[in-house]
């Protein structure tokens, strides 16, 4: 029932998404291209020492929104 409503919305800049090929990988979208689809994740992989930084493209049907950023 949550997920269900989850997939359903737009990702946005600044969501928490999940790789749908790669659900170990987790991340926040930091950019999002309208014309080719494709969003800037900032990845927080396991494994991976804090100091690595993971940023690479993804298209925006490859991701999982997971959960909106809380409101201040």
């Amino acid at each position: 029932m949550f997920g269900d409503q989850l997939e359903k919305q737009e990702i946005e800049v600044g969501d928490y998404v999940q790789n749908k090929r790669i659900p170990d990988a987790l991340g926040i979208v930091t950019d999002i291209d309208p014309v080719t689809r494709k969003a800037t994740v900032n990845w927080d992989i396991p494994g991976h020492e804090d100091t690595d930084i993971i940023i690479t493209t993804a298209f925006l049907s490859s991701l999982r929104l997971i959960m909106k950023p809380a409101e201040c």
